[in-house]
């Protein structure tokens, strides 16, 4: 029997020539769900490349990574360029960010799609499965919360949309009222806050090229410290983390962010979907819709005391160490999708 082979074609071109499976190519391990089911794959005689080394025209099953972008002269690419094929399409990106993902007529001639939009799968349970944002757990251990002399981190990229339900604009409200107000409570780190920005989806969009060649600004965020290579050896000197999703229109959509506070062990300052009750326990993070305004939330986090605090570790420690928390691990998902992928041959 011959080896059974699988093609990988993906939304950025960055990832060919294998890099989607390699770690370094990535950062904080977000590579690791594709290397860990390249490995159950080949484990299993199961070949997997990127499009670029095995050709799809040469492939069993082809595996899209989003609904591709449009190119000229060739157009679209999509399952009919491909007879005879099965084809597979994995919708990680939200809509605000690839709204293509989220249109049923670039959804026609899958045989599976996988996204963890839960709308989409109640809608149809036939075309659409489950996955959820896989997340490394190198261990499930929670440093103390006690002794920690620094407030609140942010990290994350300085982006911006005009989309509704885009987060972005109120992620950004937060760090300016610690700018203003708090100034030695509140730390912000990650890419781009040192350079301008406009819009992604307005025609000005171009401009951010041509920003990103200026020499960087400093001052532009009093808050900003930096890029960090680690989040959590940064975040686990703090007791909060401000960490909001780009969009909350979507149930189901739940990333790194609120992990990464887990893992550092100190609490999430959490805006996501509206479910988000229905995967991580409300006891493990501090919801910021429930607050009228940012200085409301901010009595609240002074208010808290050590035995409260105390509470909150001990429910993101119960959490990690629980079946639900396993639902996120990337071994489920690269084992899950693994079955998947060899159920189509």
């Amino acid at each position: 029997m011959s080896k059974v082979s699988i093609a990988v074609i993906n939304s950025d071109e960055y990832f060919n020539n294998d890099r989607l499976f390699d770690l370094s190519a990535g950062l904080d391990n977000g590579l690791e769900m594709f290397r860990k089911l390249k490995e159950i794959l080949n484990f299993r005689s199961v070949e997997i490349h990127t499009s670029d080394i095995l050709a799809p025209e040469d492939a069993d099953i082809i595996v899209f990574i989003e609904v591709p972008d449009y190119g000229f002269p060739s157009g679209r690419d999509c399952p009919g360029n491909y007879p005879n094929k099965k084809c597979f399409l994995w919708l990680f990106e939200c809509q605000i960010l690839r709204p293509k993902n989220y249109d049923p007529k670039y959804h026609v001639g899958y045989s599976r799609v996988f996204t963890w939009d839960d709308d989409l799968i109640e809608i149809k349970p036939e075309i659409y499965s489950k996955f959820v944002w896989p997340q490394v757990f190198n261990d499930r251990s929670v440093p103390p919360l006690s002794g920690r002399t620094n407030f609140i981190a942010c990290v994350s990229g300085n982006k911006k949309l005009s989309a509704k339900g885009e987060l972005y604009s109120e992620r950004l409200k937060v760090i300016k009222f610690y700018e203003q107000r708090y100034p030695d409570c509140f730390s912000l780190f990650g890419s781009g806050w040192d350079e301008l920005r406009i819009s992604s989806d307005t025609v000005l969009r171009p401009l951010n090229f041509i920003f990103r060649k200026l020499p960087k600004m400093r001052r532009l965020r009093p808050s900003y410290k930096g890029f960090v290579d680690n989040k959590t050896e940064t975040l686990n000197t703090f007791k909060f983390n401000l960490c909001f999703e780009n969009f909350s229109g979507q149930n189901g959509y739940i990333t790194e962010k609120i992990f990464d506070s887990f893992a550092a062990g100190c609490i999430p300052i959490y805006w996501g979907p509206d479910n988000i009750e229905d995967y991580i326990p409300p006891s493990t993070y501090i919801n910021y819709q429930q607050f009228e305004s940012v200085e409301d939330c901010h009595k609240y986090l002074v208010s808290l005391t050590e035995e409260q605090l105390l509470i909150f570790e001990t429910e993101i420690r119960k959490f990690l160490s629980s079946d639900a928390a396993n639902l996120f691990c990337v071994e489920s998902f690269a084992t899950n999708m693994a079955n998947h992928l060899e159920g189509l041959v």
